[in-house]
């Protein structure tokens, strides 16, 4: 049984997202049991546990899942032309189409490829397509339409001279991480060494993190699970309303203001990860937590009792700013506050919280 420390902090969104990617991608690909769990402590810790492989070829999973998604062959390479402009297909936020034409192209190269993706048994891809979301067709305001509106909160790439996901960051990270060596991309997840390929001129202006913090260098290889960390938050569609996105509040808005996420301190499945994320009992208490809804205090509890049976010892609440121009919104998540569901049980957690003083 191999333990693979994350580099990072509880209060960094990435680290989160970069621990659900992580157990996710190795799953898949090794078909491993795979559990994560952060390490209660005075200094929290992700921590991946994989059964049977050690750390390097817990690393050389994530180089062949790189491997496999920069493939020409790749769903990440489907593309429609969208206004005269080749378009990554699977981008869930992309211009208008122009057309019903274009919105038909747009929705059979879709298809054509998942159904692809269904015969190579990719449930990973498939679970982070539905991640992702699409372009609503469905949204409207009035006559105008919203096709953002079916999006994943969570895919926070900065459209700027209309680059979209996809083709702007997911593709160029996969090759990224695929021309890595096993053992760079462990040093890469466990700290040792940052290397962001992808940086620009200004290393402080860095978007490789894509959202999950504010720009700064970020090593690619946690990037790279971090993103793939969206395949664990299911879009919920909706005809009246925005699609949900797990863990995200306002559930209703486009521009979500926090995102809310567990820290669970006992090892637990993906599949249990998965569950936790997508639970009524997190949106309940999350959403009394930063003041969205109001619930009555006993399904309140009741939402907390839930969570601490399944090894949730607190959660984090993280702030999101919104940057960017009118036509090129952007969305940064900052560092979030841990809120301990129960100090008896927590004292470690408690500790990060108060600065090393317990109350």
């Amino acid at each position: 049984m191999t333990e693979l420390v994350l580099a990072g902090a509880a209060t960094t969104a990435l680290t989160h997202f970069a621990m659900y990617g992580l157990a996710s991608i190795v799953e898949h690909e090794t078909g491993r049991s795979v559990a994560s769990y952060w390490h209660d402590s005075g200094t929290p810790k992700a921590r991946v546990v994989v059964d049977g492989l050690d750390e390097e070829q817990i690393a050389a999973a994530v180089h062949q899942h790189a491997n496999r998604c920069a493939a020409d062959g790749s769903w990440l390479h489907a593309q429609t032309d969208i206004g005269g402009k080749p378009t990554a297909a699977f981008s869930p936020r992309i211009h208008i189409p122009a057309d019903d034409g274009e919105w038909i192209a747009l929705q059979q190269t879709r298809q054509r490829c998942i159904d692809e993706v269904v015969q190579s048994g990719g449930f990973l891809d498939l679970a982070m397509i539905g991640g992702l979301g699409e372009p609503a067709y469905w949204r409207f305001d009035g006559k105008d339409r919203r096709p953002d509106h079916g999006a994943s909160r969570w895919e926070m790439k900065a459209r700027t001279h209309g680059a979209d996901f996809v083709g702007g960051r997911l593709r160029p990270m996969a090759q990224v991480v695929a021309d890595r060596s096993p053992v760079a991309i462990l040093d890469g997840l466990t700290g040792v060494r940052l290397c962001d390929e992808l940086v620009n001129d200004d290393p402080s202006s860095s978007q490789t993190a894509t959202g999950f913090t504010r720009p700064e260098p970020t090593d690619c290889a946690i990037a790279w699970c971090a993103l793939w960390g969206i395949a664990n938050f299911p879009l919920a569609h909706h005809i009246s309303t925005i699609s949900t996105t797990p863990a995200a509040f306002p559930t209703t808005v486009l521009h979500t203001r926090f995102m809310v996420l567990p820290v669970i301190t006992r090892p637990v499945a993906t599949a249990r990860m998965r569950s936790i994320l997508v639970s009524a009992a997190l949106r309940v208490h999350a959403e009394q937590q930063c003041g969205t809804s109001s619930h009555d205090p006993l399904l309140v509890d009741a939402a907390r009792r839930w969570l601490k049976s399944r090894g949730v010892a607190a959660t984090v609440l993280f702030p999101i700013e919104k940057a960017g121009t009118k036509n090129a919104p952007q969305r940064f998540v900052l560092e979030g506050t841990i809120n301990v569901l129960s100090a008896n049980e927590s004292a470690g957690l408690l500790e990060h919280r108060t600065g090393g003083q317990s109350t």
